[in-house]
């Protein structure tokens, strides 16, 4: 059996989807895969690839309660031991006989587009359990990454009353070639980066203003309205969060936008209104035009 998930970007509503905020996330072209095999031995055997093919982990476990046999990256054995034992409260059946998975990833896993979402969403799939529960019992946080992991299209994402709701809007703008997504050359921390937030009081008047501003970013057709809108964006979550705008902070001289995505501070941001040539004179190597990179 073979599994598959998108990986993710969230364009707009970072920090604030958690307490309701609409958002829009973009899944993205390359994802991870998730491949069962039955196994003669009574054990479940854990591979997982690199991008390139090179293997990053491996574990072994018994299958009662997942027992760590051995694995030559204890930490990380340990965290998906979790995830193992919460998808086998949710399904009393999940991997009973001996199995081979391996994992494969399609990504860098420094780049921040969801090595562990996509793993949870394949894992979910393979036991044929909710993965939002299975998120909510393991690594917590909004859910728009789970959602992009079986999205074709960018979706819009909002946690109404504690639940999941996903809607698909009609957002192809007609200068999406002028965007591009750039690797700040380090990966952020977005657990940690959720549980900071977490602390911060509720602002409504925030939460109703991200939301506003992702419907205007999402029906919009022309670039310099788009700039305008993701500027405003940014000046809103800056005074949010306390935090520098990225573009103030290492592109000021650029003449275009450019906009955090997702925990602000690394993984990829969004550009446009400017020239590609500026990030790579900057040392920013790695740049992705809209159509290579979202789905």
């Amino acid at each position: 059996m073979k599994f598959y998930s998108h990986g993710k970007l969230l364009l707009t509503g970072e920090y604030t989807v958690l307490e309701g905020a609409k958002a829009l996330a973009l899944p993205t072209k390359k994802g991870q895969q998730l491949h069962v095999e039955p196994s003669p031995i009574e054990q479940l055997f854990w591979r997982s690839l690199a991008w390139d093919g090179s293997c990053w982990f491996e574990a072994q476990f018994e299958l009662n309660d997942f027992k760590l046999i051995h694995s030559d990256a204890p930490e990380i054995a340990n965290r998906l031991q979790m995830v193992l034992n919460a998808v086998r409260e949710q399904n009393k059946d999940f991997c009973q006989r001996g199995t081979k998975i391996t994992t494969q990833l399609e990504f860098d896993r420094g780049w921040g587009l969801g090595s562990s979402s996509t793993l949870l969403a394949n894992i979910a799939q393979w036991a044929a359990v909710d993965s939002y529960q299975l998120l909510e019992a393991t690594l917590g946080g909004s859910g728009y990454d789970i959602a992009c992991a079986q999205a074709e299209q960018p979706i819009l994402y909002q946690r109404v009353n504690g639940k999941p709701k996903v809607s698909i809007p009609s957002f192809d703008p007609p200068f999406k070639e002028d965007l591009f997504f750039v690797y700040l050359n380090h990966k952020q921390d977005s657990q940690q980066e959720v549980a900071a937030y977490k602390i911060k009081p509720t602002n409504t008047k925030v939460i109703d203003a991200i939301s506003h501003l992702t419907e205007e970013i999402v029906s919009c057709r022309n670039l310099n309205t788009f700039m305008k809108y993701l500027n405003v964006h940014e000046d809103v979550m800056a005074s949010h969060i306390g935090r520098i705008r990225v573009q103030e902070k290492y592109f000021s001289d650029f003449p275009g936008c450019v906009k955090s995505l997702g925990a602000w501070g690394g993984d990829f941001v969004l550009a446009c209104g400017g020239p590609q040539e500026y990030f790579n004179q900057k040392g920013f190597s790695i740049i992705k035009s809209y159509s290579e990179f979202i789905v």
